[in-house]
This record gives C-alpha cells, structure tokens and sequence, in this order.
C-alpha cells in the first residue's frame, strides 16, 4: 500500500494534460493513501509484537478505507480488526 499511494501521488502529474487540476487531486489522494499505509504497516508491527493495542486497532481501522485492487486491503483489514478485537487482553 505505500507503494500504492507514491504511485498515485507521482502518476496525478501525468494527467493534468488531460484533466486540469487532476494533480493536485492525485496528489491529495497518494499523500492520504500514503500516510494511511504507513500508519497500517506500524500498527501491524505492534501488533505482531503484542504492544500498543490502540495503534494496531488504529492501523487496521484505516485499512478498512484503503481499496487495494481488488479490496483485499480492507478484508484482510476487517479480519484484522476482529482479531484485535478478541485477544486485547494479551496485550501488554
């Protein structure tokens, strides 16, 4: 998904011949999307290590509003939630 959002954030500028305006609207979009993945990928990894229970709820939260290709991203991120949801008492 970080990858994702910098290839939406640098492609908008190859629309704007096309559609005026479209880069500063790609750019919002990428520098959201990035920002999100970021947030998901650190929520993850807390999660992983059973620290942090609220960023790793945070991190799958915002995943359900990322679409990924085929919405993969916010399935797994759903999935994610119930499970954070379940164990919060193993966190530290």
């Amino acid at each position: 998904m970080i990858v994702w959002g910098l290839v939406i954030l640098v492609g908008g500028s190859f629309y704007e011949s096309i559609i005026p305006g479209a880069a500063t609207l790609f750019c919002i979009c990428g520098a959201i999307e990035f920002i999100f993945a970021i947030i998901m990928v650190t929520g993850g990894v807390m999660a992983l290590d059973r620290r942090m229970w609220g960023l790793g709820l945070a991190g799958s939260i915002l995943g359900l509003f990322t679409i990924g290709f085929v919405f993969e991203t916010s399935i797994m991120s759903l999935v994610a939630l119930i499970l954070l949801a379940i164990s919060r008492d193993e966190f530290r």
